[in-house]
């Protein structure tokens, strides 16, 4: 004898959203990073090892920070002047980032020989939301 199913005639779940590819806060920030410096002659670079440099460290909280000489550092974002390619300011992420930006082979620059100095803001991506909180972090040091 042959079995009979029912069909299911409605869903018991909701449906769930995919998750889109630039949904982390991560990529929220570089995107309103890059729309704060779209009208301005910078170029931003993601996952960047800085080489032999000067760094002016700055916290978010404070407009001042501490001198140091740094051999290599690994930042999540690099911003260089377009012509040049010169770096002008880093950001390293006070979140932890896991995934694919750990295992994305970050890009060098080269050519500092320790005649540049590069401020380092350490900056909490949840705490600036959207391209005019992060320009005015900003605007002072560029």
């Amino acid at each position: 004898m042959p079995w009979t199913l029912r069909k299911r005639t409605g869903s018991t779940k909701a449906a769930i959203e995919p998750r889109t590819e630039r949904s982390r806060i991560e990529d929220r920030f570089e995107r309103d990073l890059r729309e704060a410096l779209q009208d301005r002659p910078y170029d931003v670079l993601s996952s960047v090892l800085l080489d032999n440099f000067v760094a002016l460290t700055i916290q978010s909280e404070t407009p001042r920070g501490a001198v140091s000489r740094e051999t290599r550092k690994r930042v999540n974002f690099v911003i260089v002047a377009r012509r040049s390619g010169v770096p002008v300011a880093a950001i390293v992420l006070t979140t932890h980032a896991y995934g694919r930006d750990r295992r994305q082979t970050p890009s060098e620059v080269r050519g500092l020989a320790g005649k540049a100095m590069v401020p380092v803001f350490h900056l909490d991506p949840r705490r600036l939301v959207g391209a005019p909180a992060i320009a005015e972090v900003l605007e002072p040091h560029l």
